[in-house]
């Protein structure tokens, strides 16, 4: 045969001995691919999104944020300039303390200068905007993470009860604790109408005002956030009526 020329297409047999076993053959592999189709799960909603893979875990931030780190195991999302806002007041730290205290103790602030409070027990003196910024910043918190239905419920829960039902320990002891819902399939967010106190353990048991008028049901999962320290904590995945 000459360059250029096609070559000959060869076809197996179909009759006689051998082409009974070729068919028989190509049916078992027929049969074995539609087993292999049958058999693959669908695809997963989006919804589904408990466990996704992200680069640094469950509080991994949504793009262009990155955590404040004002204190260790701060993880609240904010922009790149408020974390090195924190870093610059970290370190400036000793020289606006009262030298010898004061009336709050060894870490009193100098005149002009207040308690950063990230979280309760953060005594970093800075500006007083600075503390404003800081509480904001943990208020806001459920919007900096990539996927909010992933985040930790640790010891956290929830539950429709013709109400919402939620429950947890490891709060602020004496906060107000918000609840707020996470809807995956539009990524949106809503918070409820009414804080829930915590007791002076740090536990919370009970129910969220509702909207009962409202009769669309929507799958929502169910964030707590404690503002006093910026955590956010998924309670768990619920149907009910869209009252955000």
């Amino acid at each position: 045969m000459r360059p250029g020329e096609n070559h000959p297409r060869k076809t197996l047999p179909t009759h006689g001995p051998l082409g009974r076993r070729v068919n028989g053959v190509l049916a078992s592999l027929i049969l074995a691919t539609g087993a292999l189709f049958a058999a693959s799960p669908p695809a997963q909603a989006e919804e589904s999104r408990t466990g996704q893979a992200l680069p640094y875990g469950p509080y991994t931030c949504k793009a262009s944020l990155v955590w404040r780190e004002a204190v260790p195991g701060d993880l609240v999302c904010v922009p790149p300039a408020v974390r090195t806002r924190a870093q610059q007041d970290n370190a400036a730290a000793g020289s606006r303390v009262q030298p010898g205290g004061g009336a709050y103790g060894s870490d009193t602030c100098k005149q002009g200068y207040v308690w950063r409070e990230a979280r309760p027990s953060d005594h970093v003196c800075v500006p007083p905007p600075t503390r404003g910024y800081t509480s904001t910043e943990n208020r806001n918190a459920v919007y900096g993470y990539e996927d909010p239905t992933g985040l930790p419920a640790d010891g956290t829960g929830a539950r429709w009860e013709n109400q919402l039902r939620v429950w947890g320990s490891g709060f602020t002891p004496g906060s107000l604790m918000e609840v707020w819902g996470f809807h995956p399939s539009d990524r949106s967010y809503g918070k409820s109408s009414r804080s829930m106190r915590v007791d002076g353990a740090g536990r919370v048991n009970g129910f969220t005002t509702a909207n009962s008028t409202e009769l669309t049901h929507r799958t929502m999962y169910v964030l707590t956030l404690d503002p006093a320290t910026g955590l956010v904590r998924t309670a768990g995945r619920v149907n009910a009526p869209n009252f955000w």
